[in-house]
């Protein structure tokens, strides 16, 4: 007796590999394995073959087939193995978010067909959801800036960016700069586009230079950064706008320019300048003319007449003369009783030239009251009062003598804190309170202020009697 088998029953689909989500850069090379059981087994003649369908939401973006000719077969289970181009070589470009549809037809070696419930274009077996695997670019959270906002036209402006890469991926990133040629619509910028690798968890910093073009009034140009993963762009930000200033020539340059446009106006400039400067010329020859002939010249006895009288005219600050010089500093400077006479010189500088008149003597004179131009008008030399200030100065110093006793009560020299004590650094003077009672002879002015010159003679005085 024969027994008849028949295999009336569909081989099961128990998986297909990959599940979830599929990485887009990997999309081009997506490695499937069909796993299937079937009672009678399968027929590598008869080949399965998968079928998918890409869409955003409800739009269809592509659709394709790949058969599955690998086969290996362990008892009743079987697994058909194959690679899937999810990009059709290039000529579909994929982006995060994208789904993939895919189900599977064929037969086992009895030729049943795989059962399509759930396993069609309409119920699909599985579904794939395509994502990016790439560092993390925020560029709303970066500090992203021009180098001139506002440049002139054809200057080159730089765009730097500093980020942070937030994520534990690696990757490079292109960031590339657009132009808005119409409303709402962008196109890339010529060169304006930089490549950098940005490593995970880590900040990143990128320059990109543009050249902008010439303009002949202000213009604003509106332009917008974009992030670039391969051909997906992970991230877009508007700039802040340019405004390009025309050309404005300066110096040499718009001066040649002004000539070369009105020739005719800068000849009358020059004119003008050259007329102007004649004329100056002529005023001041005119004026000195007139000054030498008016001008009478006095002989010298007269003039030396006149200044004698007009320093006896002017209000002193006291009216005793003052003392001689002395051939040994005492402690305190002495005058004499009275003066009937021109004041006695030092030994070795007796002056030959004849002494002029002095005022009358009043007892008991001040040193301190008189200044250079008052003993020079009473007969003193230069080389009398530097001598006798020297002297004074220094027997003052030596003697450690107080101020209030070198200026007999009245009120002492003001002075600069700062520019004592260098002058005194300077000079290495230590004994602050002798040196500044020393200075109140060299108060050659008489306006009661040390100026750092007198500080500075009393300081050179000092060293010299050393």
């Amino acid at each position: 007796r024969l027994q008849l088998s028949v295999d009336g029953a569909p081989p099961e689909i128990r998986e297909i590999a990959p599940t979830g989500d599929v990485r887009i850069d990997q999309a081009s090379q997506v490695q499937i394995n069909l796993l299937a059981s079937d009672s009678s087994g399968f027929d590598e003649d008869l080949t399965s073959v998968l079928h998918y369908r890409i869409r955003a939401g409800s739009s269809e973006i592509s659709r394709g087939s790949v058969p599955l000719s690998e086969l290996t077969e362990i008892q009743n289970q079987a697994m058909w193995s194959g690679k899937l181009d999810l990009t059709d070589g290039g000529a579909t470009a994929l982006l995060p978010g994208y789904l993939v549809d895919v189900w599977i037809t064929g037969s086992d070696r009895a030729g049943n067909p795989y059962d399509n419930y759930l396993n069609s274009e309409i119920q699909p077996f599985d579904t794939w959801r395509l994502v990016r695997i790439g560092p993390g670019i925020d560029l709303t959270s970066s500090i992203i800036k021009w180098s001139d906002p506002s440049p002139t036209g054809g200057d080159i402006v730089t765009l730097t960016i500093e980020g942070t890469n937030v994520l534990e991926y690696e990757g490079e990133v292109k960031f590339v700069i657009q132009n808005e040629i119409s409303p709402g619509i962008w196109a890339d910028v010529g060169d304006a586009e930089t490549d950098l690798n940005i490593l995970p968890n880590s900040t990143f910093d990128a320059a990109i230079d543009l050249m902008t073009y010439g303009v002949d009034s202000t213009e604003v140009e509106r332009y917008r950064l974009v992030a670039r993963d391969g051909h997906i762009d992970v991230d877009i930000l508007t700039l802040e706008s340019l405004i390009l200033q025309p050309y404005q020539a300066r110096d040499g340059e718009a001066l040649g320019q002004q000539i070369e446009e009105s020739q005719l106006t800068f000849l009358l400039y020059l004119a003008a300048l050259f007329g102007l400067i004649f004329g100056t010329i002529m005023l001041v020859l005119y004026r000195q003319e007139n000054y030498s002939e008016d001008e009478e010249v006095l002989p010298e006895e007269e003039q030396t007449n006149m200044v004698v009288e007009s320093m006896a005219s002017e209000k002193s600050r006291s009216d005793q003369p003052p003392p001689p010089i002395p051939v040994a500093p005492p402690p305190v400077p002495t005058p004499p009783p009275g003066l009937n006479s021109p004041p006695p010189m030092p030994p070795g500088l007796q002056s030959s030239s004849p002494p002029v008149e002095a005022t009358p003597p009043v007892p008991n004179p001040q040193p301190l009251q008189w200044s250079d131009e008052q003993l020079l008008s009473q007969g003193w030399t230069t080389e009398q009062i530097a001598t006798w200030r020297s002297q004074q100065a220094q027997s003052t110093y030596q003697q450690s003598t107080p101020r209030s006793d070198v200026t007999g009560g009245a009120a002492v020299a003001t002075y600069s804190e700062r520019v004592v004590s260098h002058v005194m650094q300077k000079y290495g003077i230590t004994d602050r309170q002798s040196f500044l009672a020393a200075a109140e002879f060299f108060d050659a002015d008489g306006n009661r202020y040390l100026t750092t010159e007198e500080l500075e003679k009393t300081a050179r005085s000092l060293g010299e009697g050393a």
